[in-house]
């Protein structure tokens, strides 16, 4: 890696312009499906991002990445400035 540096190859270019474009796009489609549940937790008076970051976990809503991950009040705030972005696209 080194010698490859000093040649001035740059390192890591797969991952920097193919799949972090695909990663955000991704995480945009995924914000647009949570919109309805987002909602519906609104409705029933659930605004803040511990209460939905809670809901979520209570309802075993699975998050972006899947598995066994929870909620969190920061993973829910990223969520929700995903679909306001997507709302003002429209």
């Amino acid at each position: 890696m080194k010698a490859a540096k000093k040649k001035g190859v740059e390192l890591g270019i797969n991952g920097r312009y193919v799949l972090s474009k695909k990663n955000s796009l991704d995480a945009k489609l995924f914000a647009v499906t949570m919109k309805p549940i987002i909602k519906r937790l609104n409705k029933r008076g659930v605004t803040t991002m511990r209460g939905i970051a809670d809901e979520l976990n209570k309802l075993e809503v699975p998050t972006y990445r899947g598995g066994n991950r929870k909620w969190h009040p920061s993973t829910v705030h990223q969520l929700i400035q995903r679909i306001k972005e997507s709302e003002t696209l429209k």
